[in-house]
C-alpha cells in the first residue's frame, strides 16, 4: 500500500501540463494513460507554451529570479536573487534552461514553508516558473491556476499572470504546502481581495471546510434548506457532488460556496482535489417548487459560448460522472462529439486529441482516421474513463446493442460475491450491484467478514454488461479505500458467468489487476463470482 500522502497522485497525473509524458496509469482497458490534461478556460493565469519539448519532465522556460525579502516582480526587484539558505538542492537534480522575465519559486520540500518563496508579488503579464528540486513530485493549484504535476529532481511549471488579484495556491499531493502570489494592475496596485466568497443567506446551514475534512460530515435538513460551504483551510477545496447535482469550483480560502436543496434524497459529495474528504447532505420533505439554485462561488469564470457541434454522427454523452457510452465503436473516418450533459465541468483528454474544459451544454469533436483502440478520460475526473474502438470497416451499430436483444438478461439489482484465489492481494468482497438495461452496471462493494486486518476495501463501481447465448460478460472498475477510509487506488474486473435457465442466477470466473493510487500496479489475480437476483418486492 502506498503512503497515504501520495493516494492523490493517480487523480493529479490526469491534471498534468501539456509538457508530462504520458504515464502508465492501469493494467485493465488497454492500460489507461495519465494524460495531459487542459487548462480552465478564461483562467487569470495562464499557461506559457513550451517550443516542441517532449522530454517528458515537464520543463518550463527556465529558471527565473524568486524574490528574496522584497519578493516582488520586476517592477521593484529586478535583481532579487532566491534564497539560497532555503534548501539545498539534490545532486541530482536537473538544470533548468534560463527563461528571461521568469521568476522563479523552487519546491525544496513536503512540508509547510517549502514553496520558496512562500509569497511572491509580480506585475501584469509576468511568468512565474516552479522548479520541483525535490525528491518528490508536487502540484501547485488554486483558482487562478493549476500546474499539474511537476516532476521530481528538475521538473518545472510555468505560468503567466495576466490579470491582477491575489491567488492562494496549494500542493494537492502535500496539503501542507501553501503560498500565494499577488499580481499588480497596470497602476501597480494589488487588488485588496478575489470575490471568491459569495453571499451567504443568514438562514443558511453552514458546513465549515477546516483541517482537510468537512465539519460536519454529514447534515440532514429538510428540503428548501439552503446549505453553505465556507473554506476556512489553507489549501483550495471544491464541494463537488458524486451525482453532479452541484459542483462549487476551486474556493480558495475564505471563499464560499452555497446550495439549494429543493428534493429529497441522499447527496454524497467530495473534494476533487483531496478526495478522502467526503461529505453527505440528506433533504428529507416534499419536493420544493423549483427556485433557481444558489450560483457557483464568485470569481468562477461563466461558461463560455458552446462549441459548434460537428456532424453528430457518433455521439457520446457526457454526464456526471461517467461517458456513456464508455466503450464505443465506430467505423474508420467516423467523427465522434461528445456533449457535456452533466452539471459539472469535464475533459476528453486521450491520446488523440484534448478537448479542454468542457462547461455544461458544451460539445468536443474528434475524427478518427485510422482504425485502432484509443482511450481516454476526465482530467478533471479520472475515475471517468472511456474506449473508442476505431475498426476499419462501418459499424455494425453506431449504439451499442442492448442487451435485451442479446438473450436472457440481468436487469435488476443482483448481490454479488467474489471470492478471489489469492487474499493476500484482494479480500473477498460482496456487491450490490443494478444492471441497467442500456448496458451499464453500478456497484456498492463491502468486505467479506474474516480474521486478518484488510488493508485496502472496494468501495463503489460502474462498467458494462452484455449477454450472449446465456453467458453474462462484465467488466467493471472499482474505487478502492485504506484502512483510514482514504483513496488507495482501484481495481478492475473482467467477468463471465453463465446464467441459469431463469436469468436469474450466474456463476463463473473473473480477472482482476489492482493499480495503487499512486498509478504503480499492486498485482493481479483471478477468482470466483456468484450472483443472485435480489427481489424488491417487500
Amino acid at each position: 500500500m502506498s503512503d497515504p500522502r501520495q493516494t492523490l497522485h493517480q487523480a493529479l497525473a490526469f491534471r498534468g501540463t501539456r509538457r508530462l509524458a504520458v504515464q502508465a496509469i492501469a493494467a485493465a482497458a488497454g492500460s489507461l494513460l495519465l494524460l495531459e490534461a487542459a487548462t480552465h478556460q478564461g483562467s487569470p493565469l495562464a499557461f506559457a507554451q513550451d517550443d516542441d519539448d517532449s522530454s517528458g519532465r515537464g520543463r518550463g522556460r527556465g529558471r527565473g529570479r524568486g524574490g528574496d525579502e522584497d519578493n516582488s516582480g520586476p517592477g521593484n526587484a529586478e535583481d532579487a536573487e532566491a534564497p539560497a539558505e532555503a534548501a539545498e538542492e539534490p545532486a541530482e537534480a536537473e538544470e533548468v534552461e534560463p527563461q528571461a522575465e521568469s521568476l522563479e519559486v523552487r519546491i525544496v520540500g513536503d512540508d509547510a514553508g517549502d514553496f520558496v518563496p512562500g509569497e511572491l508579488t509580480v506585475d501584469l503579464g509576468q511568468s512565474v516558473t516552479f522548479v520541483n528540486v525535490h525528491s518528490d513530485e508536487h502540484t501547485a493549484t488554486g483558482s487562478g491556476f493549476d500546474t499539474g504535476i511537476i516532476p521530481d529532481k528538475g521538473g518545472t511549471a510555468t505560468v503567466v499572470l495576466d490579470t491582477p488579484g491575489v491567488f492562494p495556491y496549494a500542493c494537492q499531493i502535500h496539503p501542507e504546502m501553501t503560498g500565494v502570489i499577488r499580481v499588480r494592475d497596470e497602476n501597480g496596485v494589488v487588488p485588496e481581495t478575489q470575490s471568491t466568497a459569495q453571499e451567504v443567506p443568514a438562514d443558511a446551514t453552514t458546513v465549515v471546510i477546516a483541517n482537510l475534512a468537512f465539519e460536519p460530515s454529514a447534515i440532514t435538513v429538510p428540503t428548501g434548506t439552503t446549505v453553505a460551504w465556507t473554506n476556512d483551510d489553507a489549501p483550495p477545496h471544491t464541494v463537488t457532488s458524486t451525482d453532479g447535482a452541484f459542483d462549487s469550483g476551486i474556493l480558495d480560502p475564505g471563499g464560499s460556496f452555497s446550495f439549494t436543496f429543493t428534493e429529497p434524497g441522499s447527496f454524497d459529495y467530495v473534494c476533487q482535489l483531496h478526495p478522502q474528504m467526503q461529505g453527505t447532505v440528506t433533504a428529507e420533505g416534499d419536493v420544493i417548487a423549483s427556485a433557481s439554485q444558489a450560483s457557483a462561488a464568485g470569481g468562477q469564470t461563466a461558461p463560455s459560448t458552446p462549441q459548434a457541434a460537428g456532424p453528430a454522427e457518433s455521439p457520446v454523452s457526457i454526464v456526471d460522472f461517467s461517458f456513456e457510452p464508455a466503450t464505443f465503436d465506430v467505423a474508420a473516418g467516423a467523427t465522434v462529439v461528445w456533449t457535456n450533459d452533466g452539471q459539472a465541468p469535464h475533459t476528453v483528454t486521450g491520446d488523440f486529441a484534448d478537448s479542454g474544459i468542457l462547461d455544461p451544454g458544451q460539445t468536443f469533436s474528434h475524427t478518427f482516421a485510422e482504425s485502432g483502440e484509443h482511450t481516454y478520460a476526465c482530467a478533471i475526473h479520472p475515475q471517468m474513463t472511456g474506449t473508442i474502438r476505431v475498426g476499419a470497416a462501418a459499424a455494425a451499430e453506431a449504439t451499442p446493442v442492448a442487451p435485451s436483444t442479446l438473450g436472457a438478461g440481468p436487469e435488476g439489482v443482483w448481490l454479488i460475491r467474489l471470492t478471489p484465489d489469492d487474499a493476500s492481494i484482494l479480500d473477498p468482497h460482496q456487491a450490490l450491484a443494478t444492471f441497467r438495461e442500456d448496458g451499464t452496471i453500478e456497484a456498492d462493494f463491502s468486505a467479506e467478514p474474516g480474521d486478518g486486518v484488510m488493508t485496502a476495501v472496494l468501495t463503489s463501481g460502474r462498467g458494462e454488461w452484455s449477454v450472449s447465448e446465456a453467458i453474462c460478460r462484465i467488466s467493471l472498475i472499482a474505487l478502492m479505500n485504506d484502512g483510514n477510509q482514504r483513496f488507495a487506488g482501484t481495481a478492475t474486473f473482467d467477468a463471465e458467468a453463465e446464467l441459469d435457465a431463469n436469468g436469474r442466477a450466474f456463476g463463473g470466473t473473473f480477472d482482476f489487476a489492482v493499480v495503487s493510487a499512486g498509478g504503480e500496479p499492486s498485482g493481479n489475480g483471478s477468482g470466483t463470482v456468484r450472483g443472485g437476483s435480489v427481489s424488491l418486492s417487500p
